[in-house]
């Protein structure tokens, strides 16, 4: 019994000098508390509600244009967004060469590479352009913006001939990719002219995308305004209306021309 006892002691004394030695700052050959390194645990996890840091803008998504013609010449109507309130639309810059016309959308980001904090919050803006540049009498011109192929538009060739212009009939859509990296992709347009060769001719056509997953595509020809016997014929027009590469793969898309849905593909 008494064995027992003195061995009890023993460990309740080296129970107390453990005690003492680490409140008086002991163990020193193991690592204090308030410095070591956790860096392989869990004991800071960053708050799922945090913001997110402000993106840099980016060039404006184009939904597309409209092209007008009156008195005073020709003017696009350019509809656009932009992806935050850091991103201001400041200006434009057109220019005519030959038969193509480039307009370039200027685009201030005020976010000062992302230390300014701004609404994420999509921009609908539009902005009216005119073509103070004259142009010739019965030309195709090309239009982009931003570096995209927005429209194809014929000038009359007889400007003191009233016209108007409207959609073609639309006969059938063919959608064309061509085996390149990335694939490029058009479509095959066959179009008609309604009031005859005499009365109506082909303008062109527009391409639009309102939203990411869409393309709207509408084909247009001009016709006399004035009554005027035409000639009784069908005339068929082929066109082909390039859609570029900017497609993600693996994304469904639809096209759709005059109003209609004519494609459903998924890019590859």
């Amino acid at each position: 019994m008494s064995g027992v006892i003195a061995i009890m002691v023993a460990l309740l004394v080296s129970a107390a000098a453990l005690a003492m030695d680490f409140s008086c700052g002991g163990f020193d050959d193991m690592t204090p508390w308030d410095t070591w390194d956790n860096s392989s645990s869990s004991v800071w996890t960053t708050p799922d509600d945090l913001p997110e840091p402000p993106s840099v803008s980016q060039a404006a998504w184009v939904q597309g244009v409209e092209i007008s013609r009156d008195g005073a010449g020709y003017s696009l109507e350019v509809s656009f967004t932009l992806p935050d309130y850091c991103s201001r639309f400041d200006g434009h810059d057109l220019s005519v060469v030959e038969s193509w016309i480039e307009v370039s959308l200027e685009i201030a980001d005020l976010s000062d590479g992302g230390n300014v904090a701004c609404a994420q919050a999509i921009q609908e803006l539009s902005a009216n352009i005119p073509i103070e540049a004259a142009l010739r009498q019965g030309e195709n011109y090309t239009v982009s913006v931003n570096g995209v192929l927005t429209n194809l538009f014929t000038t009359p060739e007889d400007p003191s001939v009233d016209v108007v212009t409207a959609r073609s009939p639309v006969e059938s859509v063919e959608l064309l990719i061509m085996e390149s990296y990335p694939p490029q992709y058009s479509l095959y347009i066959v179009s008609a002219l309604p009031k005859g060769s005499s009365c109506s001719w082909f303008n062109g056509y527009d391409i639009g995308s309102p939203f990411p997953g869409r393309v709207e595509v509408e084909v247009t020809h001009h016709e006399v305004a004035e009554l005027r016997v035409c000639t009784a014929d069908y005339p068929i027009v082929e066109t082909f209306v390039p859609l570029g590469a900017d497609f993600e793969p693996g994304q469904e898309y639809e096209v759709v021309v005059n109003g209609e849905l004519a494609e459903r593909f998924e890019a590859q």
